[in-house]
């Protein structure tokens, strides 16, 4: 027996695993993945347009469909899972004398994932990388194990409070902007004098609805850009690598709101974790509330706001501001999965090796869309869709 099992902070193998927690990881990065494969090889960040290659109906559903239900929860469901893997990894220092070597595991573990999203994200230059966001919240969480769940859940609303006061300042920014354009548009309709800091933003204003209401297939600029995300594709790593800068400092510009989204929500999946509900272990009633509130608070803003999207015509939409709230109701929807499998009883034992399987089921279903993907991308030489 070595050290690390005689204090209990081994890894947790075979009948010890929480198959629950097993299949909602698993199907949380069976979505991410197909969600991102469009952005591996795409425009993503060159256009920031749904309408390119195409826009027919059956893309505008596809598109509907994925960002009101899909969007956003999956790394959601990572993000908790994340939060109640340091409760169960700190399960045997949860006093102050607790053993030295489940903070060492613990901070050696998420130091490496910060390596290894360094690679991932500044070599590699994949925008999407999680490994490193993930590994720099998870070092300031260790402390936060032996707070009350309570406590910890309020902790993690008020970081996504203050993730809906900082959309707030920015709809409050967009409406002067309107307001503005508004009454620009009003003084050189009456021939009445402009000043030059209304006729810049209005300026402005006018370029960003023109690349609204343009699908990019009519618009010059957006060609060009294509061109130029073509060439950097199809030409050396370097020249690739310098093209995705530029969307590595757009989302650099966003490091701690993105930060403050993973610390948040990992804080109220350790909460969940401490309530049993992340494991499948809460009441019923528990898993019906939040699909209902999920469906009635997440869905309902999101229905709205993505139609209006969609519509690709400037609007002021109050559901900018609670795009985390309803991120964050959906989220909470999806930990109700485990339990419409849980036994009670004396099938118990039946219903957890039923979870087993499941869980395994899952598992070689990532590997597969793994390789899937890797066939997808290795065809295509790495290319973005022409």
């Amino acid at each position: 027996m070595n050290a690390e099992s005689s204090l209990g902070i081994d890894r947790v193998r075979g009948s010890e695993r929480i198959a629950s927690l097993d299949v909602i990881r698993g199907l949380a990065i069976l979505f991410i993945l197909y969600m991102n494969i469009q952005g591996m090889g795409g425009y993503d960040f060159q256009l920031r347009d749904f309408r390119y290659p195409t826009w027919t109906t059956a893309d505008f559903w596809s598109v509907y469909g994925i960002q009101v239900y899909m969007s956003g929860t999956q790394r959601g469901l990572l993000e908790l899972l994340f939060g109640a893997g340091i409760m169960i990894m700190a399960r045997k220092a949860m006093e102050p004398d607790g053993p030295v070597a489940v903070a060492d595991l613990h901070y050696r573990r998420n130091l490496w994932l910060c390596a290894f999203g360094l690679l991932n994200a500044f070599v590699l230059m994949w925008w999407g990388d999680i490994l490193l966001t993930y590994g720099i919240a998870a070092t300031f969480l260790f402390p936060f194990r032996r707070l009350k769940p309570l406590t910890q859940c309020a902790i993690g609303a008020a970081f996504i409070g203050a993730l809906v006061a900082y959309a707030a300042v920015e709809y409050q920014g967009r409406a002067e902007r309107f307001e503005t354009a508004a009454r620009v548009t009003a003084q050189q309709a009456a021939h009445q004098k402009v000043t030059p800091e209304d006729k810049k933003v209005f300026d402005k204003f006018q370029q960003r609805v023109h690349s609204l209401v343009t699908p990019p297939a009519n618009d010059k600029e957006a060609q060009k850009k294509i061109a130029e995300a073509n060439k950097a594709h199809h030409s050396t790593f370097g020249a690739y690598w310098s093209a995705q800068f530029e969307s590595w400092q757009f989302l650099m510009s966003l490091f701690w709101i993105i930060e403050a989204e993973i610390i948040g929500t990992m804080l109220i999946g350790m909460a969940l974790c401490q309530w049993g509900v992340i494991q499948g272990r809460a009441p019923r009633s528990t898993y019906w509330a939040l699909m209902i509130g999920g469906y009635a608070i997440g869905l309902g803003l999101r229905s709205t706001a993505w139609w209006s999207i969609l519509q690709f015509q400037p609007a002021l939409r109050l559901q900018d501001i609670t795009q985390d709230v309803d991120r964050i109701a959906v989220t909470l929807e999806r930990t109700r999965s485990p339990r419409s499998n849980s036994a009670t009883g004396s099938g118990a034992g039946e219903g957890q090796r039923q979870r087993g399987d499941v869980s395994q089921g899952v598992r070689d279903a990532f590997w597969l869309q793994g390789m899937q993907a890797g066939f997808i991308m290795i065809g295509q030489g790495f290319r973005p869709p022409v």
